[in-house]
Order: C-alpha cells, then structure tokens, then sequence
C-alpha cells in the first residue's frame, strides 16, 4: 500500500544464504579477526528481532528453518505514524515447521490461513476491538482439515529436524482424568 515505508524481498532465502558466505563480505564476517565485531551485530539484532517476534510468540530460532522460498518483510504506517511490520514467508518444503511454528502460538490452523487470526490480535492488543465483543474472522484451513500432519509431526521425538515435536499423552477418555493430567 502507500503507506509502506521500507520493503524487502528476498527472493530465495537459502541460496542467498550460501551465496552471501562465499562473497568478501561473508568471508570478511567469517575472519575470526572480525569475531567480536560480529557477534555484538548479531547480537543487536537479535535483540531487535525478538522483541517483535516475541508479541507473536516466537523466536529467531523459530524461523531459521521454516523459509523454503521467497521471505520478505516490510514495515507499514498505520495510524499516528505507528509502523506495522508485516513478514512473508514462503514455506515450499518446510510446511511441517512451518506448522509447528504456528501451533505454538496456540492457533489450530494452517500456516496460510492465520493472517486473519493475527490481524484479529493486534487489534485487540490495540484496544481497537474490546473483550467481549463480537467478531468474525475467516479462517479456513483449520487444525483439522489434515489431522494426519500434525499427528505425524509431534508423535517423533523433538530432534534438530523437529524441535517443537510435543509427543502426545494418551489418556483414558473421561473428564477426571483430563483434568488430572491438566493440574500437572
């Protein structure tokens, strides 16, 4: 839109990865002279990145693994000057972390359908929409629409591979032992 202020694209975020490595500037990061330097850089913006990934509930480490693609960020002005930032990411071949990701922030649903979801809590955050209140979002790639991925996702082990596998409990069906295994 014409509000947007800064704009990044890249268009495939791996081999610009393995590409910056191999230029001087990624060899002149990876002198073990510029260590100090480096460190105190990523440092600063991992701080700066994390505090805007954490009101989504997410870390840098998060989404180190979850680009298959395209990954680009802008930042747009709405209101009074207040600058949004908006994060695309394309999730060709790591939809299982991708997924993940999101399940962690406590929605059941497909990565490709949260932005309702998100939109609808920022402006609650906002006060813009108050507790109690009644709204609609449309969201229609829900937890259950493939069961099967999510089921096969956690039932692992976490491993470098799956770091958020949450291995499912089993329980008997009754409403005691629910709860039983919620107090603990």
């Amino acid at each position: 839109p014409a509000t947007t202020r800064a704009w990044i694209s890249i268009a495939d975020f791996r081999g610009m990865q393995d590409r910056f490595e191999k230029s001087p500037y990624g060899q002149l990061i990876a002198d073990p002279a510029m260590k100090t330097f480096v460190e105190h850089l990523r440092e600063q913006i991992s701080k700066n990145g994390k505090q805007r990934l954490a009101k989504l509930g997410l870390t840098l480490e998060d989404l180190e693994k979850v680009p298959g693609g395209e990954l680009a960020a802008a930042a747009i002005e709405v209101e009074g000057g207040t600058l949004a930032t908006v994060l695309l990411v394309d999730t060709t071949g790591h939809e299982d972390d991708a997924k993940a990701v999101v399940d962690a922030s406590g929605i059941g649903a497909e990565p490709a359908s949260c932005a309702s979801i998100a939109g609808l809590r920022k402006l609650v955050a906002k006060g813009i929409i108050t507790p109690g209140e009644s709204v609609a979002a449309i969201l229609t790639g829900h937890l259950l629409k493939d069961p099967d991925a999510v089921v096969d996702y956690h039932a692992s082990e976490p491993s470098p591979d799956r770091p958020r596998a949450n291995r499912p409990i089993r329980v008997q069906g009754t409403l005691e032992e629910v709860v039983a295994l919620l107090r603990k």
